[in-house]
């Protein structure tokens, strides 16, 4: 990619960004990332490099499963911030899609060699990105979600965001309506769970998958064994800072079970289905994503 590419690239997300935040709010926000942000990732990389095996952690998950938290807490490390590929950054800008191609491509992250970089992407367990990987020689992280409850987590979070690709058609739907339909339509295989599968029994030993059950029930040792899957030493009461810091609690004010249909962090428990799928559903879910649930657990 060019830099006459990137410029239009970075223009036409601006312009996007205007339209929905606002002008002011959305230059304040660009100055932030382009100048502060870049400047402070520098001088971070120099002084904190030297203490990581690598200056990048990558994360792929799909939607609702997690992913976002869980690269919030990674970006606590000392030094490591938050980034978005160059030629991933219109398509989030413009897109509630939830499953954009977000694939790796040859030299992706060597825009951000002198910084400690997080980067996260609804990346799947395709050949070609995995050898990207591997080539790398990266320690990375894949998140997963029992895909029962980011279906009905999905429902709220499409309901709320009318830019969603799916609002039309779901927000005439109940929660029951718009499960059976994502489970019937064969739209939910195509798009979850086959991500799963595209992850499912792969054999890299710097591939370590993350549970959102076990991110939201044990956090600080969840932490503490990315952290050691990273070859990275902290504290386990550095770890537990961390855990609190991006508790349900402190995050929103409210406990978890504690639901705000509205909110992104609406509820913040696991194993909601239970209480909601049907019968029907439940044979539905049968059907197409059982051998993903015995991967999963």
């Amino acid at each position: 990619m060019n830099k006459l590419e990137k410029y239009r690239i970075k223009l036409r997300r601006f312009i996007v960004r205007s339209k929905k935040d606002g002008f002011l709010r959305t230059t304040k926000a660009g100055m932030n990332s382009a100048i502060y942000k870049n400047v402070k990732g520098y001088i971070d990389y120099k002084k904190f490099n030297n203490d990581y095996p690598q200056n990048i952690i990558f994360i792929a998950g799909f939607a609702k499963s997690g992913s976002t938290w869980i690269s919030n807490m990674f970006a606590e490390l000392e030094g490591f911030d938050q980034y978005v590929l160059t030629r991933w950054q219109t398509r989030y800008a413009i897109s509630w899609d939830d499953f954009i191609t977000t694939d790796l491509y040859p030299g992706c992250f060597q825009e951000f060699d002198k910084r400690l970089a997080v980067i996260k992407g609804h990346t799947k367990g395709k050949k070609k990105n995995r050898k990207i990987l591997q080539d790398l020689n990266m320690k990375y992280f894949v998140t997963v979600r029992d895909p029962r409850d980011k279906l009905i987590s999905s429902y709220y979070y499409i309901k709320n965001n009318s830019a969603h690709w799916d609002f039309k058609k779901s927000k005439k739907l109940s929660l029951g309506e718009f499960i059976s339909y994502k489970l019937k339509s064969g739209e939910y295989e195509e798009q979850v769970i086959e991500w799963l599968r595209s992850w499912k029994n792969i054999s890299d030993r710097n591939l370590m998958i993350l549970k959102y059950e076990d991110a939201l029930n044990i956090t600080t040792e969840f932490l503490m064994k990315s952290f050691n899957h990273l070859e990275i030493n902290i504290p386990y009461e550095k770890a537990e800072q961390i855990a609190i810091k991006h508790s349900f609690q402190n995050l929103t004010g409210r406990q978890r079970g504690e639901e705000d249909l509205s909110a992104f962090k609406r509820k913040g428990i696991s194993g909601e289905w239970k209480e909601i799928f049907t019968e029907e559903h439940r044979n539905l879910f049968s059907e197409i994503g059982e051998d993903v649930i015995e991967w999963r657990t």
